[in-house]
């Protein structure tokens, strides 16, 4: 039985959705499926290393995952000396045969120089663009050095899409492609797919960190261009950019045709998804986003302002990509909302496309193999 252990702080909110402490992105989703479907196969046993969100045990089990509390995110100096002492010390006594973290930081760095040191085996799996193009290491000093190495010394790297593979490429790195996966409902109600445009309780909806780069000011310039539409828009705060939010947030309140929610647990979010009309992606640059999936496994048309890896959008008919021109995408939302012909084909389609790309009894069989070759 091969022992793997995942490493990610923020994780710990989706294996206990009463503890809502820590921000849930996409890199968090795809850990909690990978691990939860290898701790399901008799040959793996799984661990993972969280945060310290206030947990009364230092262990505990979630169904057969052993979750390891480590070190809290407090943003102080001498906190953040002792982090790397407890890192180190739960990764020592996890003692797996195989670690596996993503998103970048200077935990990657820690983490495959004790592989590196006790013989094990690291596997980082990307998560954005700016791990796979350099702009992390240069843009983030020692953080961004110490991140590059781990990068360097890991003994494989997953990667989300082809265009990320080719950036890898560029700074003379392999990689291997895996997508994203999520659990997928085989038997979603289709009836419910051809009333969803024609209802009128349905809405157009965003989801997204309100973080500077997911531009949600132009998901607002989009409410107010479409008045007599009904939105949502669900955005969680970040530490490192709270004005932002609490600008966003004032702003959105003055919309009466919008709901604003900050923050909706993992295992409640897909229904927000399942009754949308449309989903709007206004990111400048994104991996490949979760978001974009569950809207597939709503059967919700997607338009993107710019985020479209290796064209998935276009090319599988799931909607529209505007290519960063926000006057192309209004006109988007426009024609789709008229024509309803090309709403229930683009539906029809996103549901199809999900099942045979992103399930993860697929994509998870993947895993396995890449890790019964280590």
């Amino acid at each position: 039985m091969k022992k793997i252990c995942f490493v990610n702080v923020n994780t710990y909110s989706i294996f206990n959705s009463y503890n809502n402490k820590a921000a849930v992105g996409g890199t968090e989703i795809q850990l909690f499926n990978l691990a939860n479907y290898l701790s399901q196969r008799k040959f793996y046993q799984v661990s993972f290393i969280i945060g310290d969100w206030g947990q009364k045990e230092d262990i505990e089990q979630y169904n057969k995952i052993k979750l390891i509390k480590s070190f809290s995110l407090k943003k102080t100096f001498w906190n953040y000396i002792k982090s790397l002492f407890i890192l180190w010390n739960r990764i020592r006594k996890v003692n797996a045969e195989i670690y596996i973290m993503s998103s970048a930081g200077l935990e990657i760095g820690i983490v495959s120089f004790f592989c590196k040191l006790n013989k094990k085996k690291f596997i980082y799996r990307t998560a954005h663009q700016m791990d796979c193009d350099g702009s992390f290491i240069k843009n983030n000093g020692f953080i961004g050095r110490v991140f590059e190495y781990g990068l360097k010394q890991a003994d494989l790297i997953i990667t989300q899409n082809y265009d990320h593979y080719k950036l890898l490429k560029k700074q003379m790195l392999n990689s291997i492609i895996i997508k994203n996966a999520l659990v997928i409902n085989n038997t979603y109600n289709k009836k419910l797919l051809k009333s969803k445009i024609n209802n009128h309780n349905n809405y157009i909806l965003w989801v997204a960190r309100c973080d500077k780069w997911k531009r949600p000011e132009l998901f607002l310039k989009i409410v107010k261009s479409f008045p007599y539409e009904k939105f949502i828009m669900i955005s969680p705060k970040v530490e490192h950019n709270k004005e932002l939010f609490f600008k966003i947030k004032k702003e959105a309140k003055n919309l009466s045709n919008l709901k604003f929610i900050e923050k909706v647990s993992f295992n409640k979010i897909q229904k927000y998804f399942d009754r949308a009309k449309l989903f709007i992606g206004t990111s400048d640059y994104e991996g490949f986003p979760n978001t974009y999936i569950q809207a597939c496994i709503g059967g919700t048309p997607i338009i993107s302002l710019k985020v479209n890896p290796d064209k998935f959008i276009t090319k599988n008919n799931l909607g529209y990509c505007a290519d960063g021109d926000f006057k192309l995408m209004l006109q988007q939302i426009k024609n789709i909302l008229k024509n309803k012909e090309d709403w229930h084909i683009k539906s029809n389609k996103a549901i199809e496309y999900v099942k045979r790309e992103h399930d993860i009894q697929i994509i998870g069989k993947k895993w396995e193999k890449i890790i019964n070759q280590l």
